[in-house]
């Protein structure tokens, strides 16, 4: 078991190198966990989303992590948000680290909470007004490139497979790549000037999703 979780956690730490890299992931929990699970499911790795309350600076927020099986192992791809001296990825029981042993599940149904944490995370990417939640712009222009960025490296991964066009018109590949291709084409056709941006601070694989986007009409 052990030897199973090392390989898991090398697969998410290597993505979340390219990714999140060295900076503080908090608010990134979604932008984050739901293409590592996508990532993992692409090496035969059954895995769903968990959702909870963490505690942090004093005050509760929302969280979520990854599960793997009903003995209760999990991946936290952003544990560092609450302790920057954590590794970037924690595998293992909740109850065995001093970070996830105060997360507190939401007990729900993981579609239900699925579906209203994906419509506040897609938001800033389709545009929808109002807001559900109000963030400040500063930091939806964070997220916004945090998921293009995430969303470039995944593309990445899976274009190298040979049953990457399957992959791509999976159910939750399509639902994760939906609005940010949405996103990639309004800004195509009116901003021209942050797509060049864009090409200049993404990883060289952004040429290859940018066209995956605008290819999808």
């Amino acid at each position: 078991m052990q030897t199973e979780n090392d390989h898991i956690k090398k697969i998410v730490t290597e993505f979340t190198s390219q990714t999140i890299g060295i900076e503080n992931p908090e608010g990134l929990c979604f932008v984050t966990c739901l293409p590592v699970s996508i990532l993992l499911e692409t090496h035969q790795i059954a895995n769903s989303i968990s959702y909870g309350d963490a505690p942090r600076n004093k005050s509760v927020v929302n969280h979520c992590w990854i599960t793997l099986d009903h003995e209760g192992t999990i991946i936290d791809p952003t544990i560092r948000q609450f302790d920057p001296n954590m590794e970037s990825t924690y595998v293992g029981k909740l109850d065995d680290n001093k970070v996830t042993k105060k997360y507190v599940p939401i007990n729900a149904s993981d579609q239900e909470l699925f579906l209203s944490t994906y419509k506040i995370w897609a938001e800033p990417l389709i545009n929808r007004q109002p807001r559900t939640i109000k963030r400040e712009p500063e930091f939806e222009h964070k997220m916004i490139y945090a998921n293009i960025k995430t969303a470039t490296v995944l593309y990445s991964y899976i274009s190298t497979m040979a049953y990457a066009d399957q992959l791509m018109s999976s159910f939750k590949c399509n639902r994760y790549y939906s609005p940010i291709f949405k996103f990639l084409k309004e800004k195509s056709k009116s901003d021209n000037h942050f797509i060049l941006n864009l090409k200049n601070e993404m990883p060289q694989a952004f040429d290859l999703l940018l066209s995956k986007a605008l290819r999808d009409e």
